[in-house]
């Protein structure tokens, strides 16, 4: 009787060990579904008002459009502010804009100069015929196949 009592303990206290963690898991899950909502929260305000600009400028180049007769032309697509506003600088001094990124061009080197291959001195080999080709098969040739057999 005492072994059955033992035996229940054990069962009992596997299935509450089972159940913390479970619940662990389960806390675990809800807070790392939490963080994830929370960053992508303040990703899509962060982003919203870039996304708000680029959608009215693309509003503004259909209404355009329409008003062109619904012809796309280079003056209809023509921006009046050439940026989407989605933080991409248009400058004219390319160089002014890598020197405020940080970027340095590789410096140029140049290749050392291609071994020049000395002239040959001796007769090239001499080649040797090749076999005699073998004549094709006929594949038109009906010779061997007896005509008198049903197959």
């Amino acid at each position: 009787m005492s072994g059955m009592v033992g035996g229940v303990a054990a069962a009992i206290s596997r299935m509450e060990r089972v159940r913390r963690e479970m619940a662990e898991r389960r806390g675990l899950r809800q807070r790392h579904g939490a963080e994830i909502r929370a960053s992508s929260v303040a990703s899509l305000t962060q982003h919203a008002a870039t996304a708000q600009q680029a959608a009215r400028d693309l509003g503004e180049r259909a209404r355009r459009r329409q008003a062109a007769g619904g012809w796309s032309t280079s003056s209809t697509d023509r921006d009046r502010n050439p940026t989407l506003g989605l933080g991409i600088r248009d400058n004219d001094d390319p160089p002014a804009v890598a020197e405020q990124s940080g970027y340095r061009p590789p410096p140029v080197v140049t290749p050392p100069p291609v071994p020049v291959a000395p002239e040959r001195t001796s007769p090239p080999a001499v080649r040797r015929p090749s076999r005699p080709r073998r004549p094709d098969e006929d594949d038109d040739d009906f010779s061997g196949h007896s005509w008198m057999v049903n197959r």
